[in-house]
């Protein structure tokens, strides 16, 4: 299966010019914007344009890369930065690893993000997730499209029956995305990280995927993808990183 995807053409609020981006018939909708589910500038997003694939190793030197720039070390629980080594470590770590998983969304060939998965419980059928951007500069909406997916792929794919995550309380836009896709915050922990020579609050959310399925999946695919329709029972293809 090809494993080259397309972003969708957005516009921003300062004025951004639109990208050009066709379909196989070399048409696409010029007129219609939408506004994203994280506010500020509006875009279209096309959910055909986009894959998730694996990881492979090829991608060690990029990761490390958007493991250590600032945006993605602000909202880790970890103020270090890794090096080569450490993060080979990681890598080969979390390849023996049948608890985890780690996809990259796509497009053209571009990785925009990485979305990990861990602690899978087959028995409890949860499991915890994370992602993040590679580029900060990303139209707005792109996170709302990566988060779609990997709900997706949790609740399709993996068939999870709730998945779990932790944010930083200080991490508003976050927790702000984390609630706005159905997420229920379920914990408090006061001081739980130590970060930067202080220690953090963090709060835990949780999605159950009959609440996903049932409310939030419909309403952010309508106001987020303009072919939803056609594509919302499939969802977004997966592709192994082998190529």
């Amino acid at each position: 299966m090809e494993d080259m995807i397309g972003i969708a053409q957005t516009r921003g609020a300062t004025n951004q010019p639109l990208v050009p981006i066709a379909d196989d018939r070399g048409q696409r909708p010029r007129s219609v914007i939408l506004k994203s589910i994280e506010g500020g500038p509006e875009a279209v997003f096309f959910l055909s344009d986009y894959r998730l694939r694996n990881i492979g190793p090829y991608d060690s030197a990029l990761l490390l890369d958007w493991h250590n720039s600032e945006h993605v070390r602000a909202a880790s629980f970890h103020d270090c930065s890794m090096t080569s080594q450490s993060h080979q470590q990681w890598l080969d770590s979390i390849a023996n690893d049948p608890r985890s998983t780690r996809l990259v969304l796509e497009s053209h060939g571009h990785p925009l993000g990485l979305l990990t998965f861990t602690n899978m419980e087959r028995r409890d059928s949860t499991v915890h997730w994370g992602f993040y951007l590679g580029d900060p500069t990303l139209p707005k909406g792109t996170g709302s499209v990566l988060t779609y997916c990997g709900l997706e792929y949790a609740f399709g794919e993996l068939r999870t029956r709730k998945i779990i995550a932790e944010v930083l309380a200080s991490n508003l836009r976050s927790i702000k995305l984390h609630e706005k896709l159905g997420f229920i915050c379920e914990g408090h922990f006061r001081e739980q990280v130590f970060k930067n020579g202080e220690y953090h609050d963090v709060l835990r959310f949780a999605l159950f995927a009959c609440d996903w399925r049932g409310r939030f999946r419909s309403a952010l695919g309508q106001t987020l993808f303009f072919d939803y329709a056609s594509k919302c029972v499939s969802g977004p293809d997966i592709t192994d990183a082998k190529r």
